[in-house]
């Protein structure tokens, strides 16, 4: 437990300690409430944490939040459309220099010296002033101390008040004004002294006096040093009063002395006279059945109030979790060992031939809910991309939603050849007829092999309003007059395909070069490019805003990379936007990326193009997994598909959503 830690469940502990003492501190015996100051100092001192079922924090005990982990090595990663490779990430960052010493500390460490060098100098004053005494001459006090071999009483004119000190060698030091003709106040002083020393009080004031130093920020400490040095005078006058009754005649050896101050030495007159002798008046011999149920309090108290909250025991479902594991296609997850009622069911949703279907597993074991714990179950993946895999249901105390989609290998980019052809095709239909004409091959690192031609002349991209329909294969692999191509419209139809004037073609390709100073594209995983930099409606239809990004359609969790060297200026949640990322990439130029699952960066750090600075997720408004990319110029939103042309990315555009 940290310092702070400590002093906070002590300050619990003392409060509950105080409030006990004034509602039935007079019907307890005072050694009670010593243990109780000694429970409390230990709590405040010792560093180990001790749990216990029985505390009181196990009240306020938040619920453990599950956390599934991410399968060793992630998987196969695919980019399912288009086929680039992830970004070259940047050399590692130095190691972090250490943060320096928190002024609070320094502020801690000042007063704890402090306090610490005035009580050795007060305690090392008074022993000096102490080391001056004599041996007592005669009398009561003599004959006390024959009867007390082990203990030294002795006589100093330094002092106003009787008190004692020293553990090995304890010393009885009596003032020489006081009254020595008076054997009964004589007697009651060397009996009130003489508990101190069997009470060890001395090495309780020590250890107080200790507490006080390494906590002297925190009030309660303050308050119980107080309380417990009454207790300590009470307890005697207690233990006195039992041995030598006639409490009447204690009482006025209490007034005839003189209250005094002196250190960390028990003695005589220390807490206010009159609560010690309405305490001592009221004392009366303790049935043993009483001083059992004493020490049950104590316990009790200790226990509630010392102790911290059980840890609670190891979550089946995350048990369940840690055994998920995929190997050769085949998908397989052990019930754990443990008394519990399992139900599961296991359900997702795939594509195929261009389809989207629910699949279901282990439907006989579902249906029969015939789970047996330490067994392990598998099924077959099938060969297609999954849009959702989780295992859902209960096992009697705990609700569980796994998400199975981290376990899942996705196919290589190879596979997908034909799907990624298909989806040119459908995308550049409406372009065939006008002349378009484009070959598709497989892969080989660069792009994912798409080629236009217009009218025999290599076409780059076609500009379609504010819609960029191309595939970046290099561009060193282009022919040298490859251009972009405009669709013209008449009355709204689709009626032409003409290329770019000279100094339009020159001053887009100039924009192309330049404009984002090589940016990469943020997610190279990614299925499609849903919405680009067009007006549209907000999920569930309400109003029509200017959709002054592009979103990326991805698997949730897919790594998001940061397109250019910069800074974060922003990293937070907002209503709309979800879990954001906003980057100042210097000259006025800003990216934002949003709706992400989590956030793997600060506002204030430093990232490097291609650093990894969140993931993929669904949260704000949003009706699915996919990254929303903005980038804004000098304060103004620019189109993000302008920005970003190294991104060798397959751009099906667009089904405009309503």
């Amino acid at each position: 437990m940290t310092l702070l830690e400590r002093g906070m469940a002590g300050a619990v502990l003392i409060l509950a300690i105080a409030l006990l003492r004034g509602a039935v501190g007079r019907a307890l015996p005072r050694r009670v409430f010593g243990l109780l100051w000694w429970a409390a100092m230990l709590r405040l001192l010792l560093p180990w944490e001790l749990a216990s079922r029985f505390s009181v924090y196990n009240l306020f005990a938040a619920a453990p939040q599950r956390a599934i982990p991410r399968p060793a090595g992630g998987g196969v990663t695919v980019h399912l459309l288009p086929g680039t490779a992830a970004p070259v990430l940047g050399e590692a960052m130095p190691p972090a220099v250490p943060p320096a010493v928190f002024p609070w500390a320094l502020v801690w460490l000042a007063g704890t010296l402090f306090l610490a060098g005035w009580f050795a100098v007060s305690y090392f004053r008074c022993r000096r002033e102490f080391r001056m005494s004599l041996p007592v001459g005669g009398g009561l006090a003599a004959r006390w101390q024959e009867t007390h071999p082990r203990i030294s009483v002795r006589v100093s004119d330094r002092i106003s008040g009787p008190l004692t000190y020293g553990f090995l060698r304890p010393v009885i030091l009596l003032p020489k004004g006081m009254d020595w003709e008076n054997e009964t106040a004589l007697t009651h002083i060397l009996a009130h002294e003489y508990v101190h020393i069997r009470h060890l009080d001395g090495l309780t004031k020590l250890v107080l006096a200790g507490t006080l130093c390494v906590h002297w920020w925190n009030p309660a400490v303050w308050l119980m040093a107080v309380l417990a040095n009454r207790d300590l005078e009470l307890a005697c006058d207690e233990a006195v009063v039992r041995r030598l009754g006639d409490p009447a005649a204690y009482a006025r050896t209490l007034l005839a002395m003189e209250e005094a101050r002196v250190g960390l030495c028990p003695r005589f007159a220390q807490s206010p006279i009159e609560e010690r002798i309405k305490a001592m008046m009221k004392t009366k011999r303790v049935p043993a059945l009483a001083a059992v149920c004493a020490l049950l309090l104590v316990v009790c108290v200790t226990t509630a109030f010392a102790t911290s909250a059980k840890e609670p025991p190891e979550s089946l479902a995350d048990r369940l979790a840690e055994s998920i594991a995929c190997e050769d296609g085949t998908l397989s997850f052990t019930i754990p060992e443990g008394e519990a009622e399992w139900q599961l069911w296991i359900s997702g949703r795939i594509q195929a031939d261009g389809m989207t279907m629910s699949v279901h597993y282990l439907e006989s074991e579902s249906a029969a809910q015939s789970w047996e714990p330490g067994r392990t179950y598998q099924f077959q993946l099938a060969e297609a991309v999954y849009d959702e895999l989780t295992i859902n249901g209960t096992n009697g105390w705990e609700n569980m939603d796994l998400d199975l989609l981290p376990y899942v290998p996705r196919p290589a980019d190879g596979s997908l050849s034909a799907a990624v052809e298909a989806v040119w095709a459908e995308t550049l239909a409406p372009y065939l007829p006008l002349g378009l004409e484009y070959t598709f091959d497989d892969p080989d690192g660069d792009g994912n092999g798409l080629r236009m031609t217009l009218r025999g002349r290599e076409v780059r991209g076609i500009v379609d309003g504010e819609t960029w329909i191309a595939e970046h294969v290099g561009n060193g692999l282009f022919d040298e007059d490859a251009g972009e191509v405009r669709a013209v419209y008449e009355d709204g139809v689709l009626t032409g395909l003409e290329f770019l004037g000279e100094e339009e073609q020159a001053a887009f390709t100039a924009q192309r070069e330049s404009a984002g100073k090589s940016m990469v594209w943020p997610v190279t995983d990614f299925r499609a490019i849903a919405a680009s930099f067009n007006p549209r409606a907000n999920p569930g239809g309400e109003g029509d805003p200017v959709h002054i990004g592009a979103d990326v359609a991805a698997l949730a969790g897919t790594d998001i990379f940061a397109v250019l060297n910069g800074t974060v200026t922003e990293a937070g949640f907002e209503a709309t936007l979800g879990n954001y990322v906003m980057l100042d990439h210097g000259d006025g130029l800003e990216t934002r990326y949003a709706h992400c699952q989590e956030l793997c960066v600060e506002a204030g750090d430093t990232v490097e193009q291609g650093q990894i600075i969140a993931k993929v997720g669904s949260t704000g408004l949003s009706t699915g997994p996919h990254l929303h990319f903005e980038v804004w110029q000098d304060g103004e939103p620019q189109a993000p598909l302008d920005y970003v042309y190294t991104s060798e990315a397959l751009k099906e555009c667009l089904k405009d959503p309503q």
